[in-house]
């Protein structure tokens, strides 16, 4: 069972995350509000599995709406419509069945392209970290003197500098 989010969230976080969920998933921040009326103790339940996953959403979304935020919204609902649709067609007669799995095959194959994007995003982001930490570690090396004549200083008393 997930942790109560109110453990680690004010109010107003609580209130941020179903205004988010509200914005991009409106059916469940229904859901969400009526249970948090009508049973506050399940809805404790559930946002504890929930608001992690959202927190993580929302974080991704304020920094980036238009790339990484974006798709990540988008692979959940993908998520989301593909367990429907996989239920509906282990429910469905047979006759039915044929179009339901075009339908999920054509929604797994969009999922597919999204993760793909998502990943070359965040590979992205890794290489631009990569390439920033290798230009430092590129400048302390150019510095090496001076950064060791510093913490001589530092430690002899002769001055006070960051090692």
């Amino acid at each position: 069972m997930g942790e109560w989010p109110g453990r680690f969230l004010d109010a107003k976080a609580i209130e941020e995350l179903i205004a988010f969920a509200r914005e991009h998933f409106p059916e469940h921040a229904e859901r969400l509000q009526a249970l948090r009326e009508e049973d506050p103790r399940a809805f404790r339940r559930v946002a504890g599995r929930v608001f992690p996953r959202l927190r993580h959403m929302k974080a991704l979304y304020d920094r980036d709406p238009q790339g990484l935020g974006r798709l990540v919204i988008e692979d959940h609902k993908l998520d989301m419509q593909i367990r429907d649709l996989a239920r509906r067609y282990r429910e469905a007669p047979p006759a039915e069945r044929a179009a339901l799995g075009e339908e999920l095959r054509g929604v797994l194959d969009r999922q597919w392209a999204v993760r793909q994007e998502r990943r070359g995003l965040e590979l992205g982001e890794l290489e631009k970290r990569l390439a920033e930490q290798r230009a430092r570690l590129a400048d302390r090396a150019a510095r090496r003197a001076e950064m060791v004549q510093q913490q001589f200083d530092r430690l002899t008393g002769e001055k006070d500098v960051d090692w």
